[in-house]
Parts: structure tokens; C-alpha cells; sequence
């Protein structure tokens, strides 16, 4: 079940921690068919799921089980079904326009384009002290350096947003 990864590329662990289930959840899933990037193949490999894979096939099952079996209903619960699914549909809208939801693709991105920020402030630590450490022989001040650093970055990425207007990010 290879595919290239659209979302974000989870362990089994990550996986359940994401969608708010139980590991045994994720070995269900995969024994009902979920895709995953790649298979654990013994104690100590992990297995490697894309989470928007995964979320569509959710969905796609999710509206599967919801169908059912229609060529049995009659025309008149065949409307009702209708009519509620179009009341789904509005109330979603509505609470959309309210603000209250937001598409799972902009969550998404935003956790991209924080762990990208995360990634690019935590590597720039390197260059931005190696001047200053490679005067330094005291591991206890070399330690503090690297400290006081790793801390302004995360500080920093504490006020980490994407802005909505264009997807910049910005901080505060």
C-alpha cells in the first residue's frame, strides 16, 4: 500500500494521538484496510501512515457505513435521509461562517508550517553560536549558551501563528 505522503507522515503511536484513539483503534483500522506508507516488518521498525490517507479513508468509510444498504429504503425514508443530510450540510455552513469549524486541510497546514518554523529556528542555533563556542572550554557556559538559545527559540515559536489572511506565518 505505498503511496507518496500528502499529510503528515505518522508512527502507529502518532497515528492514534492524532485522530484521539486507542492503538488497538489502529490495528483495527489496519486489518479493515487502512492505507498506510509503510509496514513494520518486525520488533523495533515502525509502521509510517499519511494522516490525510488515513483521514479520507475515515471518511470515505465513515460515509460507507452511513449509506448502508439504500436500495432497500422507500422514496418516502429516502427523502428524509435527504432532508437531514441537507440540514447536516447547512448547520455545518453556518457554524463554518460562525467560525467554529474550520477545514481539517487548514489544521493541517498550520501544524506543517509550525513544525517547518519549529525545524528552521532549532537549526539556526548551530551557525548563529559556533563563533562564540569554539572560544569557549567550559562545558558549563558552552551548556548555557545552547540553553539560553534553545529557550528564545522556543519562546519565540510559543507565539507562532499563521496568518489567515495570506498563510504567512507571523510571530508577536
Amino acid at each position: 500500500m505505498k503511496n507518496s505522503v500528502k499529510g503528515l507522515s505518522l508512527n502507529r503511536a502518532d497515528l492514534g494521538k492524532f485522530f484521539g484513539v486507542a492503538l488497538t483503534t489502529v490495528d483495527a483500522w489496519v486489518r479493515e484496510g487502512c492505507p498506510y506508507v509503510k509496514r513494520a516488518k518486525g520488533k523495533g521498525q515502525q509502521w509510517e501512515f499519511d494522516s490525510a490517507a488515513v483521514a479520507e479513508w475515515l471518511q470515505d468509510r465513515a460515509v460507507t457505513n452511513k449509506v448502508g444498504d439504500i436500495a432497500n429504503i422507500d422514496i418516502d425514508e429516502a427523502k428524509k435521509r435527504k432532508m437531514a443530510a441537507e440540514a447536516s450540510i447547512a448547520e455545518i455552513n453556518l457554524r463554518k461562517l460562525q467560525g467554529e469549524l474550520v477545514e481539517f486541510t487548514e489544521i493541517e497546514k498550520a501544524g506543517i508550517d509550525s513544525y517547518s518554523a519549529c525545524r528552521a529556528r532549532l537549526l539556526n542555533i548551530s551557525p548563529k553560536v559556533a563563533d562564540r563556542l569554539t572560544l569557549i572550554s567550559d562545558a558549563i557556559e558552552i551548556k548555557a549558551i545552547l540553553d539560553r538559545e534553545i529557550y528564545q527559540a522556543l519562546e519565540e515559536l510559543g507565539h507562532y501563528e499563521v496568518a489567515e489572511d495570506d498563510g504567512e506565518q507571523e510571530t508577536e
